[in-house]
């Protein structure tokens, strides 16, 4: 007799920056210790206790979905991020790519449930670093059960957001033409102008397989005003060459662009 299966498909994912030189430290979003820098490109990335095979395991004892997810028929993906800081707590989780809020939640929920893991380290030293793990989910009709290995074959490539990629995306007319758009597009919010405000707003995106800019994130923030700024041009950006991988336009993740804001 048929019955509604989960499939979850697990992709670990150690976040490097598609634009950034090695070590590149990014300042996190406040929820822990700001003072101390975020890496992206460590020697030594983190690691979940027991490895890859071991945190999925975990995920799939400890996420309890929702009876409104149950009742749908439905596949997507859930994009997390959080940090895993020195000691290997986890901190600022934070739903990157969204399926269903009630399935965000239970997913964040578990992310921060998560035991230490092993931090990275950089120069013989622990360092806190932005660790991805994309989720998918799909709900049908089976009689079979799903393990780590037959999991690979259900994520379709197209649905990945890719972090690395063999060519990277581009702003049209490349980087000169970018900061000439900054340049001609960004307004300094006057009430931040009034109060003398001024410093760098990090913000994240997704460059789409068709070159369209979404998921746009405020990843360190500078003041309330400051940021909306620095989204609104970045969401308003044209559209950019797509990146490639393996000849084949893909969704790259553009984790790092600073935009300064100086009076």
């Amino acid at each position: 007799m048929k019955k509604t299966m989960l499939y979850m498909i697990i992709c670990l994912l150690c976040v490097s920056l598609a634009n950034a030189q090695n070590n590149n430290p990014l300042n996190n979003s406040p929820d822990k210790d700001t003072t101390q820098e975020v890496f992206v490109d460590p020697v030594i990335p983190p690691k979940f206790p027991g490895g890859d095979e071991a945190l999925m395991q975990y995920l799939s004892e400890n996420l309890v979905y929702p009876p409104t997810i149950q009742e749908r028929r439905f596949k997507g993906k859930v994009l997390v991020q959080f940090v895993v800081e020195t000691d290997g707590s986890i901190s600022n989780v934070e739903v990157i790519r969204s399926l269903y809020k009630d399935l965000d939640e239970e997913v964040v929920r578990v992310i921060k449930n998560m035991p230490k893991w092993i931090p990275a380290e950089q120069d013989g030293k622990a360092i806190r670093e932005y660790y991805r793990v994309p989720i998918s989910f799909e709900f049908g009709d089976s009689s079979t059960t799903t393990d780590s290995s037959s999991n690979n074959t259900i994520q379709e490539e197209n649905e990945r957001v890719f972090v690395e990629v063999e060519q990277l995306p581009e702003f049209p007319g490349g980087k000169k033409a970018f900061i000439q758009y900054l340049n001609e597009n960004l307004v300094y919010p006057k009430s931040a102008f009034e109060r003398k405000v001024e410093g760098k707003v990090v913000v994240s995106f997704v460059v789409e397989a068709d070159g369209s800019i979404t998921n746009v994130k405020v990843a360190n923030s500078v003041d309330e005003d400051l940021d909306k700024e620095a989204v609104r041009v970045v969401k308003a950006m044209p559209k950019w060459i797509p990146g490639k991988h393996k000849g084949k336009a893909v969704p790259v993740l553009f984790r790092c662009l600073p935009i300064n804001f100086q009076l």
